[in-house]
């Protein structure tokens, strides 16, 4: 991974690791389609998911992960602007 997607894949981890509640589908679906990002699966993400669910660490309930990689250069502050507008009333980045 280049250190351009580095940066960004620490900048999003940051803003969408939020209470799932935060419209997280809403979010993901902003950056793949303003910006031309495409997400990257990643392996058992889902499994984790689960195991956070049903243990809850240290009152975890739930997380949501996305990695976008080999996306178009972008300005920061035109993704925190986009993320300003689809994060939910009650929480913030």
């Amino acid at each position: 991974m280049s250190k351009r997607g580095l940066i960004l894949f620490a900048f999003v981890s940051l803003v969408i690791a939020q209470p799932a509640m935060a419209n997280f589908q809403a979010i993901s679906h902003g950056l793949e389609h303003r910006f031309g990002f495409r997400r990257t699966w990643i392996p058992f993400l889902g499994m984790a998911r689960f195991a956070v669910r049903s243990v809850h660490p240290s009152g975890v309930h739930d997380f949501q992960l996305a990695v976008y990689e080999h996306g178009p250069a972008v300005d920061p502050l035109e993704i925190e602007k986009m993320l300003g507008s689809r994060i939910e009333r009650g929480f913030t980045p």
